[in-house]
């Protein structure tokens, strides 16, 4: 089983990564073989999801919102998806410049309102060689199943416009194709709630809020297994 803690790009809240350590203890003293490994393509697979979600520029979704009362977080994805393409390279530059990291790398990735049948297909076939390569990830390294963070910190305040991100963490899987499965292990302590650095990034910012006050909110792991083995999943949880 390997193991991994957090992804860098969007670093996991201490009780987090304590749960997976100690999860990680438990599995090895009933003699599962524990190994470290290091997350496959976060960002790269994180970045295809989201290309994917705004490919046909939410039109299906706003078909479906018609005549609906909208709530304003979604009326903020809609009007984001309709951005023309001259102005989201600076947009995502102005971003970037005033701190804004991550909605400015979302912004370059996101570079036309709707994509083209044969752009549509490259993506698709980016998610086939995706998840080839991840199977081969884990057949070299002789791993049937992983262990790590389902999300980056416990949990988000109702209503957070930056809880998406969380999808970076259990979202990818969906994406590769492979069964997963989150069961609770612990608590966040009191020592463990103090807040991170955030800087001017509104997402750090958003984990920062969250993670304040959240002493006693549950804690779980994450297990994923190749293609197909949902019956390692539901061994390990």
């Amino acid at each position: 089983v390997g193991v991994y803690e957090q992804i860098e790009s969007l670093p996991a809240a201490p009780a987090i990564r304590r749960g997976v350590a100690e999860t990680a203890a438990k599995l090895s003293q009933r003699g599962v073989e524990i190994v470290a490994y290091e997350p496959f393509a976060m960002k790269e697979i994180w970045t295809l999801y989201m290309q994917i979600f705004y490919a046909e520029g939410l039109s299906d979704i706003r078909d479906q919102l018609r005549g609906s009362i909208v709530d304003w977080r979604t009326r903020s994805y809609l009007r984001l998806a309709q951005l023309p393409s001259l102005s989201r390279p600076s947009i995502s530059a102005m971003a970037s410049v005033i701190g804004q990291r991550r909605i400015g790398e979302t912004m370059a990735h996101l570079q036309r309102p709707i994509l083209s049948a044969k752009q549509n297909v490259r993506l698709l076939m980016q998610v086939q060689d995706f998840r080839r390569r991840f199977q081969q990830n884990l057949s070299e390294q002789g791993i049937d199943a992983l262990i790590g963070p389902p999300a980056p910190i416990a949990a988000f305040y109702h209503g957070d416009f930056y809880a998406n991100y969380a999808l970076m963490y259990n979202g990818v899987y969906n994406v590769l194709g492979v069964p997963a499965g989150v069961g609770h292990v612990t608590q966040v302590r009191p020592e463990e709630q103090t807040p991170r650095s955030s800087g001017r990034d509104a997402v750090d910012q958003s984990m920062a809020r969250n993670e304040a006050g959240s002493a006693g909110l549950p804690v779980g792991v994450q297990v994923i297994s190749t293609r197909w083995r949902d019956d390692v999943v539901l061994a390990l949880l």
